[in-house]
């Protein structure tokens, strides 16, 4: 018998490529979305061909959500949706708390309603670290440093400096208590950035997406502060593998946070992708320089020991290799991007 698994903001990057990965893993795939973000409808398509259960909902709704969920009684919940980006929670703190906070406790009510008892995994961010100014930090050639550490481990103490960071922060402590108290295991990963397929970048969000397709298209981008910047990239593919290694494992876990990431041999500057794009593909990105972001942290990479130990987990996918595969995927979707991307 397939093991059911929902997945919320199922039409969204990381969603999708978690639907047709599970899809294709033998597991019976529920996805929910209310396709507020642009482009992401045209993934309804291979929902459809990929016979994917695809309902439109939005998890702020918690009538319609409770329906949904009574009808599919999972026994995964993999909590992709919410609000997504640090610079739209400055502009709406109001729709950031109810997207990621009301929108996740609604999740966790038709849990303890239904008295369902599921693996939950929730994606969350590294920005509940805030902009870990107490971190000494070296400026080396064209990138930030460490000065004394290789990484970020879960003992970092969390500290929120955004509303996005608040409400992702506040979303996993709900969830940490739901489990303990109404009895089901719950893992919450802190993930830097995830990049690759089906990435519908933007300013705000999908850096490395959203450069490669300005720089194939011929737009100029903002370069915010003085592009040292660094953060460690992982392939979507690899997220994907550890979310597996946690739902098989999951009996012999107990409910934890993990950082994931691709650490420091998988990191890169702004300045960095910028000339890696001139090198490789022959592009020149033409930016105009913008103040610095609050908040922004200099650098981030994860130390992700944890989940080496815990699950056997490794990253495979190298940043060469990572970009080569998201460049042919704009390219392929080259006219449909055009029409979605300002």
């Amino acid at each position: 018998m397939k093991k059911k698994i929902l997945i919320t903001g199922g039409a969204g990057f990381i969603g999708f490529n978690s639907a047709i990965y599970f899809n294709n893993n033998n597991y019976e795939v529920h996805a929910i979305d209310d396709l507020s973000r642009k482009g992401v409808s045209k993934n309804l398509i291979k929902f459809k061909k990929n016979k994917i259960n695809f309902y439109k909902v939005d998890i702020k709704n918690f009538g319609n959500l409770l329906k949904v969920l009574k009808k599919i009684r999972p026994s995964i919940i993999l909590h992709q949706a919410g609000q997504v980006t640090v610079t739209k929670s400055f502009e709406n703190p109001r729709f950031d708390m109810r997207s990621n906070i009301e929108g996740t406790i609604n999740i966790l009510e038709c849990i303890r309603i239904l008295k369902i008892k599921p693996i939950f995994v929730y994606p969350s961010t590294n920005k509940v670290y805030g902009s870990l100014e107490s971190i000494k930090v070296l400026k080396r050639n064209k990138r930030y440093q460490y000065k004394s550490i290789k990484g970020i481990n879960e003992k970092m103490p969390i500290f929120f400096e955004s509303p996005y960071g608040c409400s992702k922060g506040a979303a996993e402590q709900y969830i940490i208590d739901y489990s303990k108290v109404y009895d089901f295991k719950a893992f919450i990963l802190r993930q830097s950035c995830i990049y690759g397929p089906h990435q519908f970048g933007h300013e705000g969000q999908g850096w490395i997406s959203w450069i490669l397709m300005c720089a194939i298209f011929k737009k100029k981008i903002n370069l915010f502060g003085n592009g040292l910047q660094v953060r460690d990239l992982l392939f979507i593919d690899d997220l994907l593998e550890i979310y597996e290694l946690i739902l098989t494992k999951a009996k012999y876990l107990k409910s934890t946070i993990f950082n994931v990431g691709g650490e420091i041999k998988n990191s890169m500057s702004i300045l960095e992708l910028l000339d890696f794009i001139k090198k490789e593909f022959k592009i020149k990105v033409k930016y105009r320089k913008k103040k610095e972001r609050s908040g922004d942290q200099k650098i981030y990479i994860s130390d992700c020991s944890k989940a080496k130990k815990q699950l056997g987990w490794e990253v495979r996918t190298n940043i060469m290799q990572g970009i080569y595969k998201l460049k042919e995927w704009i390219l392929t979707e080259k006219k449909y991007l055009q029409k979605v991307i300002k």
